[in-house]
């Protein structure tokens, strides 16, 4: 597929970077040298270099497409196939050298959602603050060749765009001109090559978006897009991994604060040059023109439009990140609680994320380091990167991400992934609302998880492949017990989920769920139940795997094994092997969800009770309560209806008496 100037491969539900100056080829035994090279010629391609193993690499003309070249070499008969030379990824943290003291970071998991996607420069989002300090080496030109801002490239009426500064570094040093003829009776927009500075007067506006006020907008700018994995600073949300992030539309709305006009005009800005998100750190009064701006630039133009909460510590969302168009974002401390006045740093009694029932999503808020003015890092000197201006970023910033992944997706769309893949910490009430399950207060929808928002975006994951099923050795009883083996082919898989229906003299139980395991396994002993390898009674199996989004993949195909009705007779039936001693198993396995194996023995006829009890020494099931002829027995438990914890499982047989410990894990 092809993103802009890029062409990407998918494959396992990821994307990689196609070079487009090469293609890959496999030679057909046999083929002449002159044709092959003639075929080279008719396509301007040129053999770089071969491997003497049949395969060659080919060099491509700049202008080529690369997908096409690929079919005329596939369809030439003189290759067995030919295929892209992509690019691979180096998995871990970026190497920004100060990514150790970024915690939100991680916090959200960003390392393993950049493993999913990495952002491009195809989304534009709007920074709308104090101005940003667009020469930051981490946001604009640097030594690694690349800056994530955005520049104006609109083509006017005559045929002109705003890139016309003669110094990319000065924004006086432009030709005066509105190239792009987007100025009107209230904003001139001459040379805004790199956004506009509203700056609260017509007379005092200017081309240079970095303002008078450019602290704040740093910080913010930077955790939505410094340069990621560039060796320099800090990382952002969407700063791109292996190349430029996404750009950032830089608008300078004031230094202590924007006007409603201004602000209004700055919307109305972003959303007409492109902006899929619009990030907001501000508060301002209730105003008709900042609605009008914010509606048109959700239902019209289709913008993200993400904004702070207030840090008033009240139990009501701020304006305008309180407005039905916009996602309101309050702030998280490292324990995952909302950020309350003693998480402020320094002291601030009347500080604090706000809160109420328009809130939607939370990130995290204390001691955010990032890029500031004048080629630093760190926080704001006066809040210590505290506050609700510095989670907004990082919401507006997967939202990048997520576009970036799918351009085809809606703002809404975007918005809902967000919501459903938050996790919800806290312990808050995230139902009280039946019309908004899942939603809290004090975090909204919880605090974002950018892994499982781009695990979601990815879809769900592939069903497992290659199952299959044998019986294992005899083990010390001489019991043989079904053993699945499979093939995860999905990246990202957190569990596993084997499902179970037997058959005993032709009649089929339901399917039901007897183990998960990690998205790391790949074999599973089923000791619930033995094998014979013959006879008419079947044991049928199908797995799914599950995401970190919670997505679950379509079933396995189901495998079968015949089992034993002759020694398993079914659940808490006697075997025909006499046992020598009294015995009391281990569940299998432990701990366990939704459910175990237990076995006994008894060496002769007894009165037989099998009690599970909670850690206070509560009954909470009765298991056996009957007369039991000698034999070994085998009790499938199921938990279903229990919560987690540690339970302790008692056996009494006539003089006998044993107790374990078993460990419910939902």
């Amino acid at each position: 597929m092809r993103i802009g100037t890029k062409w990407y491969q998918e494959y396992l539900g990821k994307r990689y970077e196609v070079d487009a100056t090469s293609i890959i080829i496999k030679l057909r035994v046999g083929i002449p040298d002159s044709a092959l090279r003639q075929f080279h010629r008719e396509n301007n391609t040129v053999e770089a270099r071969s491997n003497g193993y049949g395969f060659a690499y080919l060099t491509l003309p700049n202008s080529a497409d690369p997908l096409d070249v690929l079919v005329r070499y596939s369809n030439s008969g003189m290759v067995e196939f030919a295929e892209p030379s992509t690019f691979g990824k180096y998995l871990g943290v970026p190497n920004d050298p100060l990514f150790s003291s970024q915690w939100h970071l991680t916090k959200i998991k960003m390392p393993q959602a950049w493993d999913i996607q990495e952002a491009n420069p195809s989304v534009i989002v709007g920074i709308l603050d104090s101005g940003t300090d667009w020469l930051h080496p981490d946001i604009g030109p640097g030594t690694d060749g690349f800056e994530n801002i955005w520049t104006n490239e609109t083509v006017g009426p005559y045929g002109t765009t705003e890139n016309d500064w003669s110094d990319p570094t000065s924004p006086g040093s432009g030709q005066g001109d509105d190239d792009d003829a987007n100025g009107n009776a209230f904003h001139l927009y001459i040379d805004d090559w790199k956004g506009w500075d509203y700056n609260g007067g017509y007379y005092q506006e200017s081309n240079d978006s970095r303002g008078l006020g450019k602290g704040h907008g740093t910080l913010v700018a930077g955790i939505v897009g410094a340069k990621t994995n560039n060796g320099t600073g800090v990382a952002g949300v969407a700063g791109g991994f292996y190349g430029a992030g996404i750009r950032m539309l830089i608008l300078s709305i004031g230094e202590f604060g924007p006007t409603p006009g201004d602000l209004a005009d700055a919307i109305y800005y972003a959303a007409q040059k492109g902006a899929r998100v619009i990030q907001l750190s501000l508060e301002i009064a209730s105003s008709g023109v900042i609605n009008n701006a914010l509606t048109i630039a959700h239902d019209t133009y289709g913008c993200l439009i993400v904004c702070a909460s207030g840090n008033d510590n009240m139990a009501f969302v701020s304006y305008p990140a309180r407005h039905p168009k916009v996602v309101a974002v309050g702030a998280t401390n490292q324990n995952d609680f909302r950020c309350a006045p003693p998480d402020w740093d320094p002291p601030c009694p009347s500080c604090g994320s706000n809160y109420g029932t328009t809130l939607d999503l939370a990130a995290p808020g204390r001691h955010i380091f990032t890029t500031v003015v004048s080629n630093g890092y760190g926080w704001q000197t006066d809040d210590n990167g505290n506050g609700t201006s510095y989670s907004a970023p990082q919401v507006s910033g997967l939202a990048a991400l997520l576009f970036c992944y799918n351009p085809n997706n809606t703002h809404d769309q975007v918005e809902n992934i967000m919501k459903q893949t938050a996790d919800k910490t806290g312990g808050y009430d995230y139902n009280w609302d039946p019309s908004r399950p899942g939603h809290s207060r004090e975090l909204g929808y919880g605090r974002i998880n950018a892994y499982k928002a781009l695990s979601m975006a990815n879809g769900p994951p592939a069903a497992p492949q290659n199952v299959q099923v044998i019986a294992t050795p005899p083990d010390q009883y001489g019991y043989r017990h079904p053993y699945l083996t499979w093939n995860v082919v999905s990246p990202d898989v957190e569990s596993i989920h084997i499902e179970r229906r037997k058959s005993t003299f032709g009649e089929w139980s339901g399917w039901s769920q007897i183990s998960q395991q990690p998205g790391s396994a790949t074999s599973f002993t089923d000791f619930s139940i033995g094998t014979a390898g013959y006879g008419s009674d079947f044991a049928e199996y199908r797995i799914r795997a599950k995401d970190a989004a919670d997505q679950i993949s379509p079933y396995s195909l189901v495998v079968s094994i015949a089992i034993s009705s002759d020694m398993f007779k079914g659940s808490g039936q006697e075997n025909v092997e006499q046992p020598i001693t009294f015995s009391l198993s281990q569940n299998y396995p432990n701990p366990f969800n939704p459910s175990t194996t237990i076995r006994y023995s008894l060496p002769s006829d007894a009165f037989v009770s099998l009690r599970l009890f909670n850690s206070l020494g509560e009954e909470v099931a009765s298991i056996v309560n009957g007369q039991k002829n000698s034999g070994r027995y085998e009790i499938l438990f199921d938990a279903s209806s229990l919560p987690s914890g540690v339970y302790y499982y008692r056996l009494i047989a006539g003089v006998h008496t044993v107790a374990k410990k078993m460990i419910i894990a939902k």
